[in-house]
């Protein structure tokens, strides 16, 4: 199967088989060994990366190393006045120590002083267009996470917080600040605060 395109963003290819009738153009239908009627057949998949992984940079708040395998080196923040009801985006920049064979899932929420969470988004990183068990080594990934803040949301500064989980147990995977070799605690990452003005200001 000829590639015919060049991407700057690494993504998943998966390769589907089927049979037809040339006379009828219609599909032949398939069936697994226990004899029901697949939808599709998945033949196998492979990873299009671009020819040279984009630079980042370590921003030393949030360095930190998730079982020895993801770093997170580096978050985006908004920089405009938020508002409540506003969408924002937080982008969370990834690089792949060694070639990675699990999916997992990450998340950014948004946390308000009583510890509870106001906004969140959870998903597999690039929202599985290319998974985690596909990365290899040296892959370096922007990952985008859309908050919508609740339109009833009070003035004040939220706390960002994130980190990667098996989506299988929910289990959190360890994290390890760089910066100081510690252990956050929970396995959650401190990604920094944002400050929501009233609609007025």
């Amino acid at each position: 199967v000829p590639l015919s395109w060049r991407t700057d963003k690494p993504s998943l290819i998966q390769f589907y088989v089927g049979m037809y009738d040339p006379a009828t153009m219609q599909d032949l239908p398939a069936y697994s060994a226990e004899g029901a009627e697949l939808e599709s057949i998945i033949a196998g998949e492979v990873a299009l990366i671009p020819i040279q992984w984009p630079s980042f940079e370590l921003d030393g708040a949030t360095d930190t190393i998730f079982e020895r395998q993801i770093q997170l080196t580096s978050v985006e923040k908004p920089q405009q006045t938020i508002h409540p009801g506003d969408l924002v985006t937080v982008t969370l920049h990834w690089h792949a120590l060694e070639q990675i064979t699990e999916d997992y899932t990450s998340f950014v929420h948004l946390i308000d002083p009583s510890g509870s969470i106001v906004a969140g988004d959870d998903h597999p990183p690039t929202n599985g267009w290319f998974p985690t068990r596909l990365w290899p080594e040296g892959a370096v990934v922007f990952d985008p996470y859309h908050l919508d803040f609740p339109a009833d949301l009070a003035a004040g500064s939220y706390e960002l917080w994130g980190g990667l989980y098996r989506p299988e147990s929910v289990r959190r995977l360890e994290a390890i600040r760089q910066s100081t070799g510690e252990r956050w605690k929970d396995d959650l990452v401190h990604l920094g605060t944002l400050v929501v003005a009233d609609r007025d200001r």
